[in-house]
């Protein structure tokens, strides 16, 4: 029997530039296919989950987004408190914990790693990365971090214990949010 280790964390911001939305279509065919019910907690933002996954059994967490939302603690420090731009920061169990970060393309990994660095908080600076190519990753408290591009379908989702999605109606394109509202869990 295959080991349930994984909670799946998934932003639709992931699929905001797919122009016909099927891909998150696809997606959605694979989660309702799946052989026996999975919890899935659905939101609005992305922190909004960080109750279900820090209350898990899971282990490793796959993050399925856009964005990283992966701060180092510093940063976590500077920011005097979560949000969607950080809050992989305060899984509880991130010290024993996997972080893999799916995202779509180069232009997220490059927004990413970028000096210039976006955020969504005016009065905050991200002044460091996990995935950029000298990162200390000790810096972000996870006991390991990766990263896969455009690689959702390697996902063997046989070792999800559980899933999270958030709609994220600040960031994710209307299609999207139609889309994901039609899908019954």
């Amino acid at each position: 029997m295959t080991q349930k280790d994984v909670y799946l964390s998934v932003d639709i911001d992931y699929w905001n530039d797919d122009p016909d939305i099927t891909r998150a279509r696809l997606f959605l065919d694979k989660l309702h296919a799946l052989p026996e019910q999975i919890p899935v907690h659905i939101v609005e933002d992305h922190q909004d989950l960080l109750a279900h996954i820090n209350s898990s059994r899971a282990r490793i967490l796959y993050n399925i987004d856009y964005h990283a939302d992966l701060h180092s603690d510093d940063d976590i420090r500077r920011a005097n408190g979560r949000g969607d731009y950080n809050w992989a920061g305060f899984v509880e169990w991130k010290q024993e914990g996997t972080y893999v970060w799916y995202n779509p393309n180069a232009i997220s990994l490059s927004n990413e790693v970028s000096k210039d660095t976006y955020c969504y908080d005016p009065g905050f600076v991200h002044r460091d990365s996990a995935f950029s190519q000298h990162a200390i990753l000790e810096k972000f408290g996870w006991g390991q971090i990766s990263r896969v591009q455009n690689g959702i379908d390697t996902i063997d989702l046989l070792t999800v214990l559980e899933i999270g999605i958030a709609i994220s109606p600040n960031h994710s394109k209307e299609q999207l949010r139609a889309l994901f509202g039609e899908f019954v869990f």
